[in-house]
């Protein structure tokens, strides 16, 4: 699936093909860090609403480009989505890994793995 973009002159409207109840999104609190747990937070409605989760199951960019400068149409729509959030290129790379690893493993295992691996003690 691809998500769809819809342009009017300048202005880029993201489209959402199935809006959600805010409330079902998992707490990216856990993080600690306000900004992070945002972008993750709103990378996570836009990757949920627009049907991306299969996607991110079983896409991988080319490994010399990354997600950073990938053409595809998906990761270029999850750039313009997430363009208020404020990432460099770095950050929004470590936001598509981050989805791209909730996609492949669930949300439980991977908030429990990054808890196990970030534990202090």
């Amino acid at each position: 699936m691809v998500a769809e973009e819809v342009s009017f002159s300048d202005v880029s409207v993201m489209v959402s093909q199935n809006p959600i109840d805010r409330d079902s999104v998992p707490d990216f609190g856990f993080y600690g860090f306000d900004f992070w747990s945002n972008c993750i937070y709103n990378a996570y409605i836009v990757v949920t609403e627009n049907n991306l989760w299969d996607w991110f199951r079983e896409y991988s960019p080319d490994p010399s480009n990354g997600y950073m400068f990938d053409t595809h149409p998906n990761t270029r729509f999850m750039s313009n989505a997430l363009d208020s959030d404020g990432h460099s290129g770095a950050s929004f790379g470590l936001v598509m890994r981050t989805l791209q690893q909730i996609a492949r493993v669930g949300y439980e295992e991977y908030k429990n793995a990054y808890l196990r691996k970030n534990s202090s003690g």
